[in-house]
């Protein structure tokens, strides 16, 4: 029978307890655009509850890759997430060569790593963390078509898109996104109160000869990332705890 994958971009941070405790392999991300030395860096957590900003705040340093004001590439950055059901998922990011890292997200029964890259442009993110039926993804090989996880420059308003190729060993297929910057939204959660950027997202999977039609929602703070995120149909996840260093 051919394997359905059905796959939350995002920025997405979850993963269940059915997923199995194989990691994935490595995706097939494109090329750094750039020579330069790696920009990853180390900086501190800001102060939650921060004033809701009236638009996206400006970069450290424009056109710098891994300088998303929403999505912090730090290498030892740690976050914990609360699930609908009351289980927790952690995760850990690691820097990598080139303006890649990696996520290795892990739960009580599972370990999968989410490989990433940073373009000037933006951040890429191949995430196989939502899989429907469970898989052995480590039969699952994902590369980058086209497109973006998140701009470098979002503004409420923008609408892009992001492509991906999902092969196993019995089928291929394309995966198909595009995000909404919907508007800022206060959230307050465990660690605190956040200013929030929330993008509604919808994807359409076809593999295998099949459609499968996805939407859900994400909310990104500042210097923080992902804090929130909710799928229809699917699980939700709320930021637990998280250490910068």
């Amino acid at each position: 029978m051919p394997r359905i994958v059905v796959l939350l971009i995002f920025l997405s941070l979850l993963v269940s307890g059915c997923v199995t405790a194989t990691p994935a392999p490595a995706p097939v991300l494109p090329a750094a655009g750039e020579t330069e030395p790696s920009l990853f860096d180390r900086t501190e957590v800001p102060a939650a509850g921060a004033a809701s900003p009236e638009s996206a705040p400006a970069l450290v340093e424009a056109g710098a890759e891994c300088r998303n004001p929403y999505y912090p590439v730090r290498d030892g950055a740690w976050a914990m997430y609360m699930l609908a059901d009351g289980s927790r998922v952690s995760h850990t990011l690691t820097v990598g060569a080139n303006h890649t890292f990696s996520v290795t997200v892990q739960n009580d029964a599972s370990t999968l790593i989410v490989l990433g890259q940073c373009t000037p442009e933006g951040i890429i993110l191949l995430d196989v963390s939502r899989l429907t039926p469970p898989l052995d993804v480590s039969t699952l090989t994902i590369s980058h078509r086209s497109g973006l996880t998140l701009s470098n420059t979002v503004q409420v308003g923008d609408v892009w898109t992001q492509g991906m190729t999902l092969a196993s060993d019995d089928v291929t297929g394309v995966l198909e996104t595009t995000y909404t910057a919907a508007g800022f939204e206060s959230l307050t959660l465990m660690p605190g109160t956040f200013q929030t950027l929330k993008v509604e997202w919808n994807s359409l999977l076809n593999l295998g000869g099949q459609s499968v039609a996805m939407h859900g929602y994400t909310w990104y703070a500042p210097d923080v990332g992902i804090v929130r995120s909710v799928m229809d149909g699917g699980t939700s996840s709320e930021l637990f705890a998280y250490n910068f260093p």
